[in-house]
């Protein structure tokens, strides 16, 4: 449960590590935006991410489809001049509870770090 000085301003997040999918071991972290600092404890890390150039994609659908998105969004990079420079994350805008895995209603934005190949 989150307490007040946990107040997100934004929309929760994943960033995932793992260069390619992975069905275990997964090497990623769950975020929130904040609207001010507040202190680590435990596991909970705080930072602010750096500003980067980034290759977007709106998905409009289920989670279960996601990789037809990022198969798309990695698809545009190459031909386009740029290559994967750091970890994708996805901003989870629009999402129910309890969350499904095949609820066609979510919008997610997919970000992948990029730079010129």
């Amino acid at each position: 449960m989150m307490g007040p000085d946990m107040a997100g301003a934004g929309p929760c997040l994943a960033s995932w590590h793992d260069p390619e999918y992975k069905e275990h071991d997964v090497d990623g972290e769950a975020g929130i935006f904040l609207q001010q600092p507040i202190a680590e404890r435990g596991r909970l890390k705080v930072y602010e991410s750096p500003a980067m150039t980034v290759a977007s994609l709106i998905h409009h659908g289920a989670y279960n489809r996601l990789s037809e998105a990022y198969d798309a969004l990695l698809k545009w990079l190459e031909p386009n001049g740029y290559r994967t420079a750091g970890p994708a994350r996805e901003l989870y805008l629009v999402v129910s509870q309890p969350v499904r895995q095949d609820d066609e209603s979510y919008v997610t934005e997919l970000q992948v770090p990029v730079a010129k190949a």
